[in-house]
């Protein structure tokens, strides 16, 4: 039956055969065991009469279910049941009334459990309820008593059958029990362990300190109330190992009364593996980034320094200008990207921090056109973008960009060749409006709602493109920003159109640009060391400084570079830290040693961006950390430290 299956599932653990038989006879239920020793399956024994298999007569049977029924303790006796081959078997027989709080209270059942007994077995069962039956009178006197040693016994076999360690303790916290996962932690037996204090057995301490921690079963006792330890826990065990475990401790009622404690614990140790394990991986997955980063920031140094260069040489050309501001929007955005590897859960775990400057609209479309261009080539599409009057907005740049790009490439994926897009963009009330339209498959009115759904995408076929992800990441940098998206269509193979609204920003004039580096006239000439192994990064620098007139000795190791700045006695040394022979750390605490290198104003130049390299920095002698590419405006505001007063 299936209201049984909870407890026969448990009795399925059991050697011993377990029948469950209602008092009509009729057995209700029986776990495994009991169709092995009877040769059958459970299912046949399942509705057949127990006077069926046995060979006791039927009155005496029906005699010891009712004993069994109204007995208040396990009842005792003996049954000889047929096997399927007609051999018979022997049993020491115990029974008592199997209660369920949801079961029909006028259908009462009896649990047995059947132990094969010897024939001397069964002489000594009859005695023993001789026995019984004299000392009634008395166990009736005892009621209490037999009541709290009852519910020790079930409490026992209860906690004997479970997979965690158990230790049950009386009301002054001595050991009553101790089921053999326990007894194989503890590294005691029960014999041992029985009727002594707990502190005896079970000794735990601090993982760090190796101090001793407050016993929980005491404290449960006190305060009557579930206890468990603190983290970083330690079992401590008779040969000086230790096991880490987790453990809780809950005081055991009788009425108003604790009569004693039951401390519950398991070992960790693969627990423990398995957080370390995703700790090394989650460094390894940090390190790996911070390389990929560092990688990655390495050429784009040289790159920003000889945008610069053009900058400042080839502004009477239009076209060069022009293909200069491209890879300067184009570069910035990479930047910020690269910033961003350094810290990945930020994003999953919405804690991404957005950069807000006042920013038009419509610049940040034209930067997220360029973004897409290729896949709106290769696709022939045209792309109109409407804009009646300027519209600010207090924004991320480099994430509306994103947004802008993730929806025109939604767009051109999902348009047929040489479609059109227009991207309106308007100013609603408060809000500023973009909108991205296309005539492409359109979306389905059952998808809308679910469109910005993570993983989903338009279940039209041949179109699955990507991860599914890209109009999720629209949603949420929109909603970042205080603003709302909304998807729309007339239906399948009608187009659709995207709309993010965004809070207007005032009407403030936007501060004035900087202006390029061929424009600042140096106020100061100073004399600067730059150190890379990087040859592009380290002479790209130095010719940008010296076009602001600076003087400037390049070196491509540690070694010369202290060599350079014992000779040449800069103001200012940008140094590398991944050079070869000494690196920049070396570098800059051999520099820091000489009487010569205490007032040169140390900067580290680097592609490492975490707080442990900025620390390293600080700690090996450097003034400052930078990271790659750098702004050079930023040195210019370093030089500008050094400048005499």
């Amino acid at each position: 039956m299936d209201v049984y299956a909870p407890a026969v599932a448990a009795l399925d653990l059991l050697p011993e055969p377990m029948l469950f038989v209602g008092l009509d006879g009729v057995i209700v239920c029986a776990n495994l065991a009991c169709g092995r020793h009877l040769q059958q399956s459970r299912d046949s024994l399942i509705r057949t009469p127990l006077a069926g298999i046995a060979v006791d007569e039927a009155t005496s049977l029906k005699n010891y279910l009712m004993e069994c029924a109204r007995s208040r303790q396990l009842h005792i006796g003996s049954l000889t049941l047929r096997r399927a081959d007609g051999a018979l078997i022997k049993f020491r027989a115990g029974g008592a009334l199997f209660h369920r709080s949801d079961a029909n209270p006028h259908f009462r059942v009896v649990l047995l459990r059947l132990v094969p007994a010897p024939e001397s077995g069964v002489a000594f069962i009859a005695l023993n309820e001789k026995i019984r039956q004299l000392n009634a009178e008395n166990a009736r006197r005892r009621l209490v008593e037999d009541d709290l040693r009852r519910e020790r016994e079930t409490l026992q076999v209860t906690l004997s059958s479970i997979g965690d360690a158990v230790i049950v303790t009386d009301a002054e916290g001595t050991i009553t029990f101790l089921n053999e996962v326990a007894e194989s932690l503890v590294a005691r037996t029960l014999a041992y362990a029985r009727g002594r204090p707990l502190a005896d057995v079970f000794c735990i301490r601090n993982e760090e300190g190796g101090l001793p921690v407050e016993d929980p079963v005491g404290k449960a006792l006190r305060s009557g109330a579930i206890v468990a330890i603190g983290e970083r826990t330690v079992l401590a065990r008779p040969d000086g190992s230790t096991i880490p475990i987790d453990d809780s401790a809950a005081p055991i009622r009788l009425g108003d009364r604790i009569i004693g404690a039951v401390l519950i614990f398991r070992d960790i140790s693969e627990r423990r593996r398995s957080e370390q394990a995703l700790l090394d991986a989650d460094r390894r997955k940090d390190e790996f980034l911070a390389t990929l980063a560092h990688e990655l920031r390495n050429p784009l140094a040289p790159i920003r320094n000889a945008m610069r260069i053009i900058s400042a040489q080839a502004d009477a050309d239009a076209n060069v200008k022009k293909a200069k501001d491209v890879v300067e929007r184009q570069l910035k955005h990479m930047v910020r990207l690269i910033d961003d590897l350094m810290d990945v859960s930020r994003i999953t775990q919405g804690r991404l921090q957005l950069h807000r400057e006042r920013i038009d609209l419509e610049v940040v479309v034209n930067t997220a056109a360029e973004t897409s261009q290729p896949l709106l080539d290769m696709k022939r599409h045209s792309l109109r973008i409407q804009a009646s009057h300027e519209v600010f907005v207090r924004a991320d740049e480099t994430r509306l960009a994103q947004v802008f790009a993730n929806l025109l490439n939604n767009s051109a994926k999902y348009s047929p060749p040489g479609s059109e897009i227009l991207i309106k963009i308007a100013a609603e009330g408060e809000n500023a409006v973009v909108s991205v339209s296309d005539n492409g498959v359109g979306i389905p009115a059952t998808q809308l709602p679910r469109v910005f759904d993570m993983f989903v995408q338009l279940e039209q076929s041949g179109l699955r493109e990507g991860l599914g992800i890209g109009l999720t990441l629209v949603k949420r940098l929109v909603e970042l920003h205080g603003g709302i998206v909304e998807a729309s269509s007339a239906g399948a193979g009608q187009g659709s159109t995207f709309k993010v609204s965004l809070p207007l920003s005032d009407n403030s004039p936007t501060e004035p640009a900087h202006e390029s580096a061929k424009n600042v006239a140096p106020t100061y000439r100073a004399r600067i060391l730059v150190a890379d192994d990087n040859r592009d990064a380290a002479e790209t620098l130095s010719l940008l400084l010296e076009l602001d007139g600076h003087e400037v000795r390049t070196a491509y190791d540690g070694v010369e570079a202290f060599q350079v700045a014992e000779q040449f006695a800069p103001q200012i040394a940008l140094l590398d830290i991944g050079m070869p022979n000494l690196d920049g750390y070396q570098t800059a605490r051999r520099i820091r040693e000489q009487t010569w290198g205490s007032a040169i104003l140390l900067v580290a130049l680097t592609g490492w961006g975490q707080e442990q390299d900025r620390r390293q920095a600080t700690e090996a002698g450097f003034n400052c950390h930078l990271v790659k590419p750098v702004d050079p405006q930023t040195i210019g505001a370093l030089i500008e430290r050094v400048k005499p007063r």
